[in-house]
This record gives C-alpha cells, sequence and structure tokens, in this order.
C-alpha cells in the first residue's frame, strides 16, 4: 500500500515542481514591478490631457500631460517644490522626460499612467 502512495507522488512530483517554481518566478516579477527605482525615460510633446469622456460639456482647465508618438498620454507630476521642472514649458513643445511611472488611477483624463518626473529636457 505504502508503494501504491509513493508511484502516486512521484508521478505528481514534477507537476507540483513546475507549479510552484512558475508560483515563484511570478511572485518575483510582480514584487519587481512594484519598485519605485526604475526610471524611464518618454518622449513627446508636452500638452494638455484629454478627457476620458467626451459625451458631455467639457471643463477648461489643463492637466498637464505628454504625447508619445504613438499616440499615448502620460499624467506629468512635477515632484520640485515649486513646480520648476513644468512652470517653464509651454504646450506643443517637444520634450524628453526622465522620472518613475505611477498606474493612473481615479483620474477623469485619458493617460496609461503617471510619470513622476525627475528631469525635463
Amino acid at each position: 500500500m505504502k508503494r501504491r502512495t509513493l508511484r502516486r507522488l512521484q508521478k505528481f512530483a514534477p507537476l507540483v515542481i513546475l507549479i510552484s517554481s512558475l508560483t515563484l518566478i511570478g511572485l518575483f516579477f510582480s514584487l519587481d514591478g512594484l519598485s519605485s527605482d526604475h526610471t524611464i525615460v518618454v518622449k513627446g510633446v508636452f500638452t494638455c490631457l484629454p478627457h476620458k469622456d467626451t459625451s458631455g460639456p467639457q471643463t477648461q482647465e489643463c492637466a498637464l500631460g505628454l504625447k508619445t508618438p504613438d499616440g499615448k498620454y502620460y499624467a506629468l507630476n512635477d515632484t520640485t517644490p515649486n513646480y520648476s521642472l513644468l512652470s517653464k514649458l509651454s504646450t506643443g513643445k517637444l520634450v524628453k522626460v526622465r522620472g518613475t511611472l505611477s498606474p493612473n488611477q481615479n483620474s477623469i483624463y485619458n493617460a496609461a499612467g503617471v510619470i513622476n518626473l525627475k528631469t525635463v529636457e
């Protein structure tokens, strides 16, 4: 009886090892993606972000963002105390920004994410 149980366990051992390995790899990459140490560099046109819902009336405020050549929009978060990274820019200008990417949560604007700025060129 013990031999039969051992044989059954041996049949499933590779499957258990495979599932465990894939789980650990997935956990590693998901935790790695949460790190805020990953800096990105994005080039695009400094512009106002479009609203998600364009079916009704639109307000006239300008949420500052970046439109990339492939049509993606990113919200820009100036991390300096006096907003010195964005205050000197005018819309329509081609810029290169460097910063960390955060998810675009609960925003009324159409943006793939929020870039927390370190530099603007």
